[in-house]
C-alpha cells in the first residue's frame, strides 16, 4: 500500500467533487455508485455477486486517469465512484476481489476526511489511515489478498467524500467466483468443546456474545437456554454455542477469534454455521490442541 498525499490540487479536488457529485447511477452497500470506462459498450467491472455498468468519461475525470497511470505506470480503463453523504456512511471490512480487473486499484479520496483502516489477515494487526481530499491511495499486487479493509463511520462528520477506484479491467479474461470462506466439507476439530447449534442450546452451554468483543461470553441457565431453542435454525448472526468447552479451549478461541476475524463493529462474516465456524477454527494454527 503506498499512499501519496495530495497529489490531486485543491482546485483540481473542489472541480472533480463538484462535477462528481450528481453521478449517482444506482445504490449498492447502502450508498450511491456510478462508473466511467473506455468502452461501456464492452467493460463492466465484475465483482464477486454485483457487476458494475460504466458511462463515457466526463473530461476531467479522464485527464486524472491519464495523470494516475503516468504515476504507476499502469494502464487504467475503468474507474468506478461510491458515494459518502456523511460519517454515518462507512463500509465494513472487505477485500475488493474484482473477477475482470488486473491487482492494481488506484483510490482517490475528495472531499471529506475519512479513516482507512486495514486489517492484515495473518498477524490481525491494524492500521489506520487519513484519507484526506487529492489523496491518492495505490493497492498493488498481493495487498488484497493478505488483507482487509474498510471506511470507518464518523458521528462527527457532517461533510460528504467521494472516493474514485481506477483499475484496468478486461471484457473477456473473467476469473472464477471466489471460493467461499466456509465451503469447505465438515470434518473434525482438535478444540476442546463441542458447537452446539442454537436449536440445542441448553443450560451450562457458553454463549460466544460475538465476535466483534473476543472472550465476551455467557454461560446459559435453562432459562436463557429455552429463548435460544426457541428462535430455532442451524445458524447465528454472530453468536457461537460451546458444550465441553476446556480452559485450554477457552485459551486457544481467542486468539483464533483476534487472527481471523477484525475486531470491533466492522467484522466478516455477518453469518456463519457452526460447521462452517468449526472448520475454520480448525484450520487455525490457534486451535491445534488435542482434546482433553
Amino acid at each position: 500500500m503506498e499512499l501519496k498525499r495530495d497529489l490531486i490540487g485543491t482546485e483540481d479536488a473542489r472541480r472533480l467533487f463538484d462535477e462528481l457529485f450528481d453521478i449517482r447511477d444506482y445504490v449498492s452497500g447502502g450508498r450511491w455508485r456510478a462508473a466511467f470506462s473506455d468502452d461501456p459498450d464492452t467493460l463492466t467491472l465484475e465483482g464477486s455477486s454485483a457487476t458494475s455498468k460504466s458511462r463515457p468519461w466526463l473530461p476531467h475525470v479522464r485527464q486524472l486517469r491519464d495523470q494516475l497511470a503516468a504515476v504507476v505506470q499502469h494502464k487504467l480503463n475503468f474507474c468506478l465512484i461510491n458515494h459518502y453523504a456523511d460519517g454515518r456512511e462507512a463500509i465494513k471490512y472487505h477485500s475488493d476481489n474484482e473477477r475482470n480487473s488486473d491487482r492494481i486499484i488506484v483510490s482517490v479520496s475528495l472531499g471529506a476526511t475519512r479513516t482507512f483502516r486495514v486489517y492484515n489477515k495473518a498477524t490481525a494487526e491494524e492500521t489506520d489511515v487519513e484519507l484526506r481530499s487529492g489523496d491518492v491511495l495505490i493497492m498493488r499486487g498481493m495487498f488484497n489478498s493478505e488483507h482487509m479493509h474498510c471506511v470507518l463511520p464518523d458521528r462527527l462528520c457532517k461533510q460528504p467524500r467521494i472516493n474514485l477506484t481506477f483499475r484496468c479491467v478486461h471484457p473477456t479474461r473473467v476469473r472464477p467466483a471466489p471460493v467461499q470462506p466456509f465451503s469447505t466439507p465438515r470434518r473434525p476439530t482438535r478444540v476442546g468443546y463441542d458447537a452446539i447449534p442454537r436449536s440445542c442450546a441448553q443450560a451450562g452451554d457458553i454463549k460466544w456474545k460475538n465476535w466483534g468483543n473476543v472472550g465476551d461470553y455467557i454461560v446459559l441457565d435453562e432459562d436463557q437456554a429455552a429463548v435460544e431453542r426457541q428462535k430455532g435454525g442451524q445458524f447465528a448472526t454472530a453468536d457461537f454455542y460451546f458444550r465441553n468447552l476446556s480452559t485450554t479451549a477457552l485459551d486457544a478461541l481467542r486468539p483464533a477469534f483476534k487472527r481471523l476475524f477484525p475486531r470491533g463493529t466492522n467484522f466478516l462474516p455477518a453469518r456463519c454455521s457452526l460447521t462452517q465456524f468449526t472448520n475454520i477454527l480448525a484450520d487455525s494454527e490457534s486451535a491445534q490442541i488435542q482434546r482433553p
